[in-house]
């Protein structure tokens, strides 16, 4: 019997750019893992958490990649909304009040809350999270593309250019390097 795999994380953790057989839940899958995913571009660490929170009970082992502090996430009408610093708008297709809210959302969360603000939220939630985990003796494995101050140890991916796409996400090589690594660690 393979066991569930929790799997979270942006647009690193996902894959974009790749060939769905080089993302990482390929990569688990074929290590015989049952594969819940829930990463996707612009996830904020907010999203991860709740969603890990949701989760957590269903899976044998969680790997967690967060991301960014500087996002943030809403839920409206069932609705996943990423709050990006650099995404100023939202396409909502025929929906343009939630367009325009998104806009004066995101001049309020970027212009009344620093940096700051950001990191320690992100570093609250990461460390909730995985002491709640651990807690619960769940096998897992985190990791940061931003340097975090948690109690928490996380694992940071050195990647070098070589393993990049053109936009800076892992290319197949680097993703296959981070799943080698994550797997060595999950024994």
């Amino acid at each position: 019997m393979s066991k569930l795999l929790y799997l979270d994380g942006c647009s690193y953790t996902f894959g974009q750019g790749l060939d769905p057989s080089d993302r990482l839940e390929h990569r688990f899958t074929q290590a015989g893992y049952n594969v819940i995913n829930k990463s996707r571009i612009g996830k904020s660490n907010l999203a991860i958490c709740l969603d890990t929170y949701n989760y957590a009970d269903k899976a044998d082992v969680l790997v967690l990649g967060f991301t960014y502090s500087s996002r943030y996430y809403l839920n409206f009408d069932r609705r996943d909304i990423d709050l990006l610093v650099n995404r100023y708008t939202l396409d909502c297709g025929e929906s343009s009040a939630l367009e325009d809210e998104y806009v004066n959302l995101h001049k309020s969360f970027y212009t009344l809350f620093d940096q700051n603000h950001w990191n320690n939220l992100s570093d609250m939630l990461i460390d909730n999270t995985l002491d709640s985990l651990l807690l619960k003796n769940k096998k897992l494995f985190a990791f940061s593309w931003e340097a975090r101050q948690t109690k928490q140890k996380l694992y940071y991916p050195l990647v070098s250019r070589e393993q990049r796409l053109p936009d800076g996400h892992l290319n197949a090589v680097g993703t296959k390097n981070l799943f080698n690594f994550i797997q060595a660690r999950l024994g």
